[in-house]
């Protein structure tokens, strides 16, 4: 066998040795493209497979999926009053829907006050006198909103509760990504 380059490899060794990502830029054409009849550099084509794959997805825009990670821009207005001392459901589903969903809340108030929020039905106490803890509790002092994280229970619900409530408080949903849908 001959030699290949100065470097005393054989054509052979080449042969065994060589990788395709190590070769130049392919040609740009059809000639490893995978069809029913062939498979290139994977495997063939299934046409029956993709068919049913596609006609299960709606592509066309129209209605995009709903799926973990879809976010959704609301900015809508879900409450304006002075909130409750205790805990008292706030209903999010006519922005969000009846289902189990990530809420962000834009908090907005014309007086200081501690304001928390959770799940509807959760026994969790979010909220304490002092301060309240975690994403899903804010104290309005100097700056007057906030935004603030929340699931809703599977029927677009959430509870609300604020200590020292003197003034009105605002409450949008600003985005949500519907969970598990």
């Amino acid at each position: 066998m001959g030699r290949v380059g100065g470097g005393g490899v054989t054509l052979a060794q080449v042969r065994a040795n060589v990788k395709l990502d190590d070769l130049v830029a392919p040609d740009d054409n059809t000639d490893l493209d995978a069809v029913t009849a062939q498979h290139g550099l994977f495997a063939k084509l299934l046409w029956d497979k993709l068919d049913a794959i596609a006609a299960a997805a709606d592509v066309t825009g129209s209605n995009p999926p709903q799926a973990h990670g879809h976010l959704t821009v609301a900015d809508t207005q879900v409450f304006s009053a002075i909130p409750p001392a205790a805990w008292t459901d706030l209903n999010l589903s006519s922005v969000v829907g009846s289902q189990v969903t990530l809420v962000m809340l834009k908090i907005t108030s014309n007086q200081p006050q501690e304001i928390a929020v959770r799940r509807n039905g959760d026994t969790d106490e979010f909220h304490s006198v002092t301060r309240p803890t975690g994403t899903q509790g804010v104290e309005l002092e100097s700056a007057r909103y906030a935004g603030v994280l929340v699931c809703t229970d599977s029927a677009g619900r959430i509870e609300l509760k604020a200590d020292g409530a003197s003034g009105t408080t605002v409450i949008d949903v600003m985005a949500y990504i519907k969970v598990g849908v």
